[in-house]
């Protein structure tokens, strides 16, 4: 027979263990989806130089005359 202590630890260590296995979870798919997003931000960053946009500005066939 169990008693009413060991119920509410029973409860309290099972939610624990919940919430742990959770954050574990959520912590992997955060991981894999940042990972993703890194690679898909440099292939867009790559595209936007090519097309001449970028750190080096319009290019250099666009230069503006004063």
């Amino acid at each position: 027979m169990t008693t009413p202590l060991q119920t509410q630890l029973g409860i309290l260590f099972g939610f624990l263990g919940a919430i742990l296995l959770f954050i574990l979870g959520f912590s992997i798919v955060w991981q894999i989806r940042s990972k993703r997003e890194a690679v898909r931000e440099q292939e867009r960053k790559k595209r936007i130089c090519d097309m001449g946009f970028g750190h080096k500005g319009y290019g250099e066939n666009d230069a503006v005359e004063v």
